[in-house]
């Protein structure tokens, strides 16, 4: 429903699912949970982005899926991670861009700090994420293994600003 419409269809959901073939299910009923289970049986790969605790109350946490298929690599993409003190908070691309600092490096000098024009937490979340289940997927190819991986949005835009990181702490 996000505009620009095209022929009454959302131009920016078409472009980044084109090719592909989606499913709906409500995992609050048995029979969509089973179906569920069953693709899991066959998959390489399994990306949630649900707050920690969810999938263990909805059943498809790690530990219940890799019961299933020992081989599954399971992405779990969070606003803060899977631990910590801000692990139950739900993440946004514009908190993550405030926490991080990133935030008081655009706009002017001395300003109230101002938003990046993308949501460019988002996309490193995305792009930490792609490159883990990757390095997951060699060595389940070596050992039978799958193994879950926990990305932060927060965690993957702080790795964006290192060089000015560096500036701060080197140079004040």
């Amino acid at each position: 429903t996000m505009p620009p419409l095209i022929n009454g269809e959302s131009y920016g959901f078409c472009m980044v699912n084109r090719n592909k073939k989606s499913l709906r299910l409500n995992l609050r009923k048995e029979k969509a949970l089973n179906i569920l289970y069953k693709l899991v049986e066959t998959a390489d790969i399994f990306i949630e982005n649900f707050r920690p605790g969810v999938t263990k109350k909805l059943r498809i946490d790690y530990e219940t899926l890799r019961k299933i298929n020992p081989e599954l690599i399971y992405c779990s993409i969070s606003g803060y991670g899977q631990t910590g003190p801000y692990s139950h908070k739900g993440g946004f691309d514009i908190m993550a861009q405030g926490m991080s600092g990133i935030m008081s490096m655009t706009g002017e000098e001395g300003g109230r700090p101002v938003k990046v024009g993308v949501p460019i937490h988002d996309i490193a979340a995305g792009i930490t994420a792609l490159y883990h289940i990757l390095l997951a997927y060699i060595y389940k190819q070596k050992t039978g293994k799958g193994q879950h991986i926990d990305v932060s949005l927060l965690e993957s835009g702080l790795v964006w600003t290192v060089w000015e990181a560096a500036a701060y702490f080197g140079a004040g």
